[in-house]
């Protein structure tokens, strides 16, 4: 287990055992899914980084909800990604990390964690305005 800082958080991660578990799980393909990774793909940097580090694959987020906003030219997407590790400090339910475009927070909602995580899993919910940049409309 590797020890990440972000801001006010120190996380203990497993990357590997997150890679390997985020392996397993199928992607989706609907055109939100499709913009959302396209999007994460050329225009966050810091928070693709930041899934890296987690071992988190950003193309499967966990519940990712879609809503239109700015008369079809953005989506407000929201969503959580899972970590295999623990929290070593950080606020839950305090939206108070910002990265890129990503407004994100320490949950503990646990709806849809993998079952090879049990208890050791991380969830960190998101909310973020994206552009829509597929050249087919929403």
């Amino acid at each position: 287990m590797e020890a990440l800082q972000i801001e006010e958080w120190s996380l203990l991660i497993d990357e590997q055992t997150t890679k390997q578990i985020y392996e397993d799980l199928p992607a989706t393909s609907s055109k939100m899914h499709q913009n959302f990774r396209q999007v994460m793909r050329y225009y966050t940097a810091d928070m693709h980084m930041f899934l890296e580090r987690l071992g988190v694959d950003y193309t499967k987020p966990f519940s990712l909800q879609a809503l239109p906003v700015d008369q079809g030219e953005k989506v407000m997407y929201s969503g959580v990604f899972y970590a295999y590790g623990a929290v070593m400090t950080g606020d839950f339910e305090a939206w108070d990390v910002m990265l890129d475009m990503f407004c994100l927070s320490l949950t503990a909602q646990f709806d849809s964690v993998p079952l090879q995580m049990g208890e050791a899993a991380i969830e960190i919910s998101f909310e973020a305005v994206l552009p829509w940049i597929l050249k087919e409309s929403m």
